[in-house]
């Protein structure tokens, strides 16, 4: 027995009206394992136009958008606390290189270091907290992609620049009978560029920006993570 079969697949607009989309006509023999197509399947081509025309106006909603220069969001105030949280670790670490500053000058240690006296007691009277935290900012929040790019790249920087504090700390190890007077201008010089380049993020971070200036650093961590959008320096 010959029967003839009709396929119309249906999408409905956003006015509920349903269009057919794919339609094909089939004939066949009852009781056949496979059914000839005697027909070539026809496609709806108003459906085609319509999808382009959807696409073309989404397009041209993102060019205008550019055009009138849009801006992402800025930072919220919790995410700018939390990145700036990451430079303590490079601050605590360069105290050491302000021995020499302080002596001559204790009013700046005084404003530099007894706001933080608890947590340099932690940080430095237990064995491995600083290598702990080293690593749990590293991979839970530099590698991390759910974080944003804000937050990881500041972390990034955070790391990169304490790794720059250890250059200098091998040096003094491996150097012997070095005259007092290189070793105190060594220290001094690591401790204000690194007191600067830690002033200098957070400020931008205060500012909802991401600190792209800092020599050499902020170039490593952009190799790492991608480049900055111009809109977020």
């Amino acid at each position: 027995m010959n029967f003839v079969s009709t396929v119309c697949l249906r999408r409905s607009d956003t006015h509920g009206q349903q269009t057919c989309m794919f339609s094909s006509s089939r004939t066949g023999f009852l009781g056949s394992k496979f059914l000839g197509e005697r027909n070539p399947p026809r496609v709806d081509e108003s459906w085609l136009e319509s999808s382009e025309r959807q696409f073309q106006r989404r397009r041209t909603t993102w060019r205008a958008s550019a055009l009138h220069g849009r801006k992402p969001a800025p930072p919220r105030v919790l995410h700018r606390i939390f990145a700036s949280l990451m430079y303590l670790i490079p601050y605590l670490d360069v105290l050491v290189f302000g021995e020499f500053v302080f002596r001559k000058m204790p009013m700046i240690k005084t404003f530099l270091v007894a706001p933080f006296a608890p947590i340099l007691m932690i940080y430095r009277g237990i064995p491995f907290v600083a290598f702990a935290v080293y690593l749990l900012v590293y991979f839970l929040v530099g590698k991390n992609r759910n974080y944003s790019y804000f937050i990881r790249y500041n972390a990034h920087q955070a790391i990169l620049l304490d790794i720059a504090i250890l250059i200098p700390q091998l040096l003094f190890i491996l150097m012997t009978n070095v005259p007092p007077f290189f070793l105190e201008g060594i220290s001094n010089a690591v401790f204000f560029l690194m007191i600067g380049a830690v002033g200098y993020s957070i400020s931008k971070i205060a500012q909802g920006r991401i600190p792209t200036e800092v020599p050499l650093i902020s170039g490593a961590v952009q190799s790492q993570i991608g480049p900055v959008d111009e809109d977020d320096v």
